[in-house]
């Protein structure tokens, strides 16, 4: 439960979880060395140290916490909706920016930035036919994503991309970046 990182998908997993808990811990008093009160003491305090670590184990998360995602994003999202047409195909890491921009009979027009440097997120991006690439700035970042130098630096020149647009609010940034046409081969 730990590596589930949206809220929303852990919650309806919690009932059917606790009822295989209890079952668990029913029949594992059944098994103690020590039966009695004191086996179910040392049971219950093995369960409450289990819970102890689980709650610290979720406090070290809060950086991927995607419940918190950046207001930006719906900015972002409401951008591309007002600037381009809906069948655009667009690749980011930022969860909610398709959401806002596509409508639903264009939901699957959203493509993932790859987990590579530079040059492989460009040729990924043509390959799966994006024309934009949204970049947001805190994920990269956190992550430390291996195209975050390159993609978080607007005033470089980034070979092959053009920066369309910089949105900003409460202190996060998301880039916005149109891919260019590939250089005719002569």
């Amino acid at each position: 439960m730990l590596f589930l990182i949206h809220d929303r998908l852990v919650v309806p997993l919690v009932p059917l979880f606790l009822v295989f808990l209890a079952h668990g811990l029913a029949r594992a008093t059944e098994w103690l060395p020590s039966p009695g009160a004191r086996g179910r003491l040392g049971l219950a305090v093995v369960a409450g140290l289990l819970g102890l670590l689980s709650v610290l184990g979720l406090r070290h998360a809060p950086a991927l916490d995607y419940s918190s995602d950046p207001v930006v994003q719906r900015t972002t999202g409401e951008w591309l909706a007002a600037h381009y047409p809906q069948d655009t195909t667009f690749m980011t890491s930022a969860v909610l920016v398709g959401f806002y921009f596509h409508d639903a009979a264009h939901s699957d027009l959203e493509v993932s930035i790859p987990w590579a440097g530079y040059p492989r997120v460009l040729e990924v991006a043509r390959n799966e036919g994006a024309s934009l690439i949204v970049v947001p700035e805190w994920h990269l970042r956190v992550t430390g994503h291996p195209a975050a130098e390159e993609l978080l630096r607007p005033e470089q020149n980034h070979p092959g991309l053009r920066l369309v647009a910089e949105l900003s609010e409460e202190g996060e940034r998301i880039f916005i970046y149109e891919l260019e046409e590939r250089p005719s081969s002569p």
